[in-house]
């Protein structure tokens, strides 16, 4: 099976729509369908026998593949419900066939005659009485018959798998000798069945069941060897992209180390905030009086880049923020984190007033919500609306806060969003203008480039720790049945 299923890839990308396929036991993800036909590498491969389906059962479209080492997860989403069952039943099946190995899949049910003549075998053969009972459920059919059905999850597994990700040598080799052993035994077994011979049954029956633990071991072991290099894989794939991931830093931080803008000057950000949480029985607590701090210094942005054409979501915001205040003063009781605000206020129902804080926080992260994802799509390469202003941002509206408006309101920002200063207009807003006086000084070709690229590192620098308050705010809400 394949097809298209969109990925979570965190809070500040969102979904984005990868091309799947499912074949032998092994989930691959492709960019596009295109470089699937291409034949170009998957981007992420995922063995369903070291996975667990988990299914959403609040959302009607999504579920998730939780890798049993590590804990890791992916979350995936379909554009239909049916479309997901679809999904989920062919994923569980392939996982089916990859693990249910302790009943030999390829051993049917057992019939009347079988249980009564291995019962008859049982009571006359006198070696190890206990080996041949744990056959007494087991039929026997003919071996014909087993390899015509070629639906066992055995054989599935072992016979008949193609993909080297599950068997390799030597194990291949050991795996598919105790399989030909194994059949060969059962096929004597069937032989003497026939033949009615109950001093042979007996014997063969000992020698099936031997090959067979014999076998099964050899898949444990197998699937244990996987397990191992999955996770050393996994462990060097790490270690790689932290070394990456520093010497790009190193070298990035060589170059803008006099380098100021807006979003690297502000004396209280959202990484403080990020900084300062604690956690509480299981749940992250974020500190008031620094988050709230954040928020105003956060207002100098419109002052410096918008002017009078977002004054309403400006003064929207500082509103919200005065009300928080507000209630912690008035309070008396010294709240330290936004959690425990909201808590007091929901436990004595206090929580739905326009002046409660409870109420105002909910406004004030939305419309966080959407300045972080308005900054994101207006610099980040892959964004459709990169370097234009206005639909970057009614991309955000739209995506986050128009549902919480009514038409009337949405059609004011729109209007007003439509006014919003140019990308050029942005930049020289948001960069020092020492900094900027002295690229312009440089005369070299590029130089506004050059600005532009550091610009947008300062931006996902203050907008990643800005993501990760607003998601934790998001579920806070969203644990308290209010729609964030």
């Amino acid at each position: 099976m394949e097809g298209e299923i969109y990925r979570w890839h965190g809070y500040l990308s969102g979904w984005g729509k990868k091309y799947f396929v499912l074949h032998n036991g092994t989930l691959s993800c492709f960019a596009s369908k295109v470089e699937r036909m291409n034949r170009k590498p998957a981007t992420e491969v995922y063995n369903l026998g070291l996975c667990e389906i988990i299914v959403d059962h609040v959302t009607p479209t999504q579920f998730e593949l939780k890798g049993t080492i590590g804990g890791k997860v992916c979350s995936l989403k379909t554009d239909t419900k049916d479309e997901r069952q679809q999904w989920i039943k062919s994923l569980g099946s392939a996982k089916a066939c990859l693990l249910d190995t302790s009943t030999l899949g390829f051993l049917p049910k057992p019939s009347e005659d079988s249980r009564l003549l291995t019962s008859q075998v049982s009571r006359e053969v006198e070696e190890d009485t206990s080996l041949v009972a744990s056959f007494e459920s087991v039929a026997i059919e003919p071996n014909e018959k087993m390899e015509q059905s070629g639906n066992g999850s055995l054989n599935n597994l072992l016979l008949s798998s193609d993909n080297p990700s599950i068997v390799d040598e030597p194990e291949q080799t050991n795996i598919l000798h105790l399989c030909d052993v194994t059949k060969t035994e059962i096929a004597n077994l069937e032989e003497a069945i026939t033949l009615l011979s109950t001093n042979e049954i007996g014997k063969i029956l000992l020698k099936v069941e031997t090959s067979c633990r014999a076998l099964l071991a050899a898949v444990e072991e197998k699937k244990l060897t996987l397990a191992e290099d999955e996770q050393e894989a996994q462990d060097t794939q790490l270690a790689q992209d932290t070394q990456l991931a520093q010497e790009n830093q190193l070298a990035q931080d060589s170059h803008i180390d006099n380098f100021s803008t807006f979003f690297s000057s502000q004396p209280t950000n959202f990484r403080h905030v990020v900084d300062g949480t604690i956690s509480r029985e299981g749940k992250p607590l974020l500190p008031a009086l620094i988050f709230l701090e954040a928020c105003q210094c956060y207002l100098r942005f419109f002052d410096r880049f918008s002017g009078t054409v977002m004054t309403p979501l400006r003064n929207d915001i500082e509103g919200n923020i005065g009300k928080i205040r507000k209630v912690m003063k008035d309070s008396g009781k010294g709240y330290d984190y936004l959690q425990e605000i909201v808590d007091h206020e929901i436990s004595r129902k206090q929580h739905t007033g326009p002046d409660t804080a409870t109420q105002a926080l909910l406004w004030l992260n939305r419309a966080l919500s959407v300045m972080c994802r308005f900054l994101k799509n207006v610099v980040t390469s892959d964004s459709a609306t990169k370097h234009d202003t206005g639909a970057s941002f009614i991309s955000a509206y739209n995506e986050l806060l128009a549902k919480h408006h009514n038409w009337m309101v949405q059609k004011l920002f729109k209007v007003g969003l439509k006014m919003v200063p140019s990308y050029e207009a942005f930049q020289q807003s948001m960069i020092d203008q020492q900094c900027w006086k002295e690229g312009e000084a440089t005369g070299e070709v590029g130089w506004l480039d050059v600005l532009d690229d550091k610009m947008a590192h300062h931006v996902m620098q203050y907008i990643e720790p800005m993501g990760v308050v607003v998601e934790q705010l998001r579920y806070m809400y969203t644990t308290h049945n209010i729609d964030p």
